[in-house]
């Protein structure tokens, strides 16, 4: 009986805890039965942050972007800068190749080092949509990457 009250606790500790956060003000809620999926572990290794620090300032450079608008990005998806540097940042990080396209291997390496024991697929699906235009790409993958709780911009400032 003692075995049976712990495994009920367990069961609803897990879920719980499971995606039922949500983040920012309309979280992407993916294809699955409306479940939110929200990562709540997200923390870089030293070496991708300091690596995604270093692309940070390069794409900063190259795309003429301002800080104000990086630190806020989701509040100013018109400003055609801050596409320039989320798609230099996607292709520099791995996300996306030379040509604007998705690189699906690099995201489930770099998503699955950070979700550890959970399958990042759902994220992968979820967020890595090609849109028409690579910068769209671009930005919806990281929008909705932050949504999920993967909040690889502000790692990189």
């Amino acid at each position: 009986m003692k075995a049976v009250v712990i495994f009920s606790l367990f069961i609803a500790a897990t879920m719980a805890n499971y995606g039922g956060h949500s983040y920012g003000e309309n979280p992407h809620e993916g294809r699955y039965h409306g479940r939110r999926h929200y990562f709540n572990n997200f923390v870089l290794a030293r070496h991708e942050k300091s690596f995604l620090h270093r692309i940070h300032l390069e794409c900063q450079e190259e795309s003429s972007c301002e800080l104000e608008y990086i630190q806020d990005p989701f509040q100013n998806e018109d400003y055609e800068p801050l596409g320039d540097y989320m798609l230099c940042l996607a292709k520099k990080y791995g996300f996306m190749g030379r040509h604007g396209q998705l690189k699906f291997e690099n995201l489930r390496y770099k998503l699955g080092m950070i979700c550890g024991e959970e399958d990042p697929e759902f994220y992968i699906n979820t967020c890595a949509v090609p849109a028409d235009y690579p910068v769209s790409t671009a930005f919806g993958l990281w929008k909705c990457l932050d949504n999920h709780g993967f909040h690889f911009l502000k790692e990189c400032l």
